[in-house]
């Protein structure tokens, strides 16, 4: 009986471990693709923008990641803000730390290991 006990025991934790594993992921990787790696710095930039006349402003904005929650972000100025983000399928979602009213989320599909689109507006972001 010990040893049916225990083969049973056996069974459903190879049986849970088998399940579980496949669909984990690091953070810093695509889950749809694990071979996409998302570290990296990600950019932005208008064509035909003159910025010279501003030098508050930027005509490129980027996002780097940091590591496996954490990147900063660059939005057409002068100033990085820190964020956090979450990898959902094939879906990588920015949010502000800490989170106020004047913030912005951004929302990116992951196309492949050097292009994001940016899904409020399709805007493409091609890592550096």
């Amino acid at each position: 009986m010990k040893k049916l006990t225990y083969s049973l025991i056996a069974f459903f934790s190879i049986l849970l471990s088998a399940c579980i594993v496949p669909f984990s992921c690091a953070r810093t990787e695509c889950c749809v693709n694990p071979e996409i790696e998302l570290a990296g710095k990600f950019s932005y930039s208008i064509l035909g923008c003159d910025d010279s006349a501003n030098l508050e402003l930027s005509c490129t904005a980027w996002f780097e990641i940091l590591n496996e929650t954490e990147a900063r972000v660059l939005p057409f100025g002068d100033i990085v803000y820190d964020y956090n983000y979450v990898v959902n399928d094939d879906v990588l979602t920015l949010t502000p730390t800490p989170v106020s009213s004047f913030s912005l989320n951004y929302r990116f599909k992951i196309i492949d290991t050097t292009t994001l689109e940016e899904i409020d507006n399709g805007a493409i972001w091609v890592k550096e």
